[in-house]
C-alpha cells in the first residue's frame, strides 16, 4: 500500500474514533510528518473527513497542491490550525515552506483529542475500596445512568504529587462535564467535626509547614488557593452537610501544633492530601469541580490507627450524599451542549 492509501486509512480511522495517536504515528512514519488530528482551541470550523481526504487525493501532495486545496475549501480555509497542519502533515519532511501559509510559524501543533464520551459526572476517589458504594448503583462497570445523568466512578492516584496527572488522564478518557471528588478527611482540632460527619469543600488551600514557619516560600505567580464550583457546591450543601476550607498537604499532618497553625493562619477546617491537586487538574479547562468528604478522624499522632477503624463508615457517608444528589438530578451540573 502506498503513502496515499496509508494516509486515507489512518484518516478514516482517526475521524471514526477507532485510531489513536500511537497507531497513527507508527503507520504514517514513512518519511511524512503527521500531527494527530482533531479540533483545537480557538477553532470554530473543524474539517470533516471528506474535506481532509480531498487533500490526500492531490497528486502529489506538494506544498502548492495542499495550499490550493485549502484555499479552495471554505471549511479548511476558516480554520487556521488546519490550514497549517495540513501542509505539515501531508508534505514530505524536507518540503520548503510556502509563502501563502502565513500561519505556519505562529500556529501551535494540534494535539490529539479522543472522541467525546457520554459522561456527565465523573466521581473520583483516591482510595479504590471507596468505590464499593458506587458499584451498588452503577454496576460492575462503574458507569451507568442515574436520573438521566451519565455517571462514571473511577479511582485516581494517592498523594498530592501524582493526583493531578492521574485525574487529567481520567478527564481525557471520559470527557466529563463535571468532576466530584469523594473520600475521607481528617478534621483539625477545635473545628467541631466528629467522625461520621460529611463536609463539602468550598475552598481548597495548598498548605506547607515550611512556608508557615518561614523556612520556605511559594513562588509569587503560583496558585495557592482554589474555590470549588459554586452551583454544585451549593446544591450539595443544601442537603445538610457543612461547608469547610480544606488544606492539602504533601504528607499527613501528625503534629498537633502544626495542625493548629493550619487552623489559625490558613483558616482550614480539615485536611485531604489530594483535593488541591485534583482541583488543579480541572482548573485549566474550567471543568466544574466539587469535593465531598466524610470525616474519619482528627489530625494527631494516632490518626492512622483511627483512620483504619473509621474510614469505611466515613467514606460510605460521603458516597451516600453524592448518590442522593445524583438521584435528584445533580443540581448545579452544567447542561450539555
Amino acid at each position: 500500500m502506498g503513502y496515499r492509501g496509508i494516509l486515507r486509512r489512518c484518516l478514516r480511522r482517526l475521524h471514526a474514533g477507532t485510531g489513536g495517536p500511537p497507531e497513527v504515528l507508527a503507520t504514517v512514519a514513512r518519511g511524512y510528518r503527521w500531527l494527530s488530528g482533531g479540533a483545537c482551541d480557538g477553532c470554530t470550523q473543524v474539517p470533516g473527513p471528506r474535506d481532509v481526504l480531498a487533500l490526500v487525493d492531490k497528486r502529489p501532495p506538494t506544498a502548492r497542491a495542499c495550499t490550493l486545496a485549502v484555499d479552495s475549501n471554505p471549511r479548511l480555509a476558516r480554520c487556521a490550525c488546519w490550514t497549517t497542519t495540513m501542509f505539515v502533515n501531508l508534505c514530505p519532511a524536507n518540503a520548503p515552506p510556502h509563502a501563502s501559509l502565513r500561519t505556519r510559524a505562529s500556529c501551535a501543533p494540534m494535539r490529539y483529542r479522543p472522541p467525546v464520551s457520554d459522561t456527565d459526572v465523573l466521581v473520583v476517589t483516591t482510595h479504590s475500596p471507596d468505590l464499593e458504594s458506587f458499584g451498588q448503583v452503577l454496576g460492575g462497570s462503574l458507569s451507568d445512568k442515574i436520573s438521566g445523568l451519565r455517571v462514571s466512578a473511577r479511582s485516581i492516584a494517592i498523594g498530592l504529587a501524582g493526583v493531578s496527572a492521574s485525574l487529567a488522564a481520567r478527564i481525557t478518557d471520559l470527557r466529563p462535564r463535571a468532576v466530584v471528588l469523594v473520600g475521607t478527611c481528617a478534621s483539625y482540632p477545635g473545628r467541631n467535626l466528629a467522625p461520621g460527619h460529611v463536609v463539602v469543600a468550598n475552598r481548597i488551600v495548598l498548605a506547607d509547614a515550611g512556608v508557615l514557619k518561614g523556612w520556605s516560600s511559594f513562588p509569587g505567580p503560583m496558585t495557592g488557593t482554589l474555590d470549588t464550583h459554586r452551583a454544585m457546591t451549593s446544591a450539595l450543601l443544601s442537603t445538610g452537610p457543612r461547608a469547610v476550607t480544606v488544606a492539602s498537604t504533601l504528607a499527613v499532618t501528625v503534629d498537633a501544633g502544626l495542625a493548629q497553625a493550619f487552623v489559625t493562619q490558613l483558616g482550614c477546617d480539615a485536611e485531604h492530601l489530594e483535593a488541591f491537586g485534583a482541583a488543579m487538574a480541572c482548573a485549566p479547562s474550567q471543568l466544574p469541580f466539587a469535593v465531598v468528604l466524610g470525616v474519619s478522624h482528627e489530625v494527631g499522632p494516632n490518626a492512622r490507627e483511627t483512620w483504619r477503624v473509621t474510614h469505611r463508615q466515613a467514606a460510605q457517608a460521603a458516597a451516600a450524599l453524592v448518590t442522593a444528589w445524583l438521584h435528584t438530578g445533580g443540581a448545579g451540573v452544567p447542561h450539555g451542549t
